[in-house]
């Protein structure tokens, strides 16, 4: 429920901010004691840029806030956690691979 109303809101987001869409949402955590919301994003363009992006993105984080304790019917709203998901870009790098193979044995 929380990665879907946070990718809505960052896609909202990304209407007056253009340079937000070049990031997506992989995957959202809880932690254990649901204090916080790690929020996992990852690019095609990789790492480089994510800081300037998670900049961007904590001008929102208020209003994300906001609008989860809305729209999620929680006691309270955890802190957000804005994080690169460097699982995401292993598991391409390892597809990437797989398809190099594949085409170097086709030929």
């Amino acid at each position: 429920m929380l990665f879907r109303e946070i990718a809505q809101l960052v896609q909202r987001a990304s209407v007056d901010d253009p340079s937000l869409i070049e990031f997506s949402i992989s995957r959202v955590e809880l932690s254990d004691d649901q204090g916080c919301c790690y929020v996992y994003f990852f690019s095609e363009l990789g790492k480089t840029n994510f800081k300037d992006f998670t900049e961007k993105l904590r001008l929102y984080k208020p209003s994300i806030r906001a609008a989860l304790a809305k729209n999620v019917n929680a006691r309270r709203v955890p802190q957000i956690a804005f994080r690169y998901d460097e699982q995401f870009a292993k598991t391409k790098e390892v597809e990437d691979l797989i398809e190099s193979v594949k085409t170097v044995a086709e030929e």
